[in-house]
């Protein structure tokens, strides 16, 4: 008797907001981004900015040109205004990407004393791991 085969669970669906891309570097992405099973590239309305953008499209997953290493004010806003999203960092010269999302977590305090209290409030100021990917 053949085995039976169970289909391939089906590709979420994506869509992805490229800014801050110079148009022939957007062209490039969407052509190749296109062509991927399950993603689909939205476009923000001309002069529109980026918040509404997201607004409007639906983006799970924004793409922005960007060179630093910290991820600038203005996208860790978006990202709070829109916990949803994903967002994705490209080097100017497209050799390094990142992939910043918000993640909650919790922890449970060993001491629910004023110096345990005061710890985990220093420890929460701190940078976690991975802070400097």
């Amino acid at each position: 008797m053949p085995a039976l085969l169970t289909p391939a669970p089906p590709v979420p669906h994506t869509r992805l907001l490229l800014a801050s891309f110079p148009p022939i570097l957007r062209d490039i992405l969407t052509d190749v981004l296109a062509e991927e099973s399950g993603m689909e590239v939205v476009q923000g309305g001309a002069g529109e900015d980026l918040d509404r953008s997201v607004a409007r499209s639906g983006a799970d997953v924004v793409l922005v040109e960007e060179g630093s290493a910290d991820l600038p004010d203005p996208y860790l806003r978006l990202m709070y205004r829109h916990p949803h999203l994903r967002l994705l960092t490209v080097s100017p010269d497209g050799r390094q990407a990142a992939l910043y999302r918000l993640v909650p977590e919790r922890r449970l305090l060993a001491e629910v004393t004023p110096g345990g209290l005061a710890a985990a409030i220093r420890a929460a100021a701190r940078p976690g791991p991975g802070a400097e990917a």
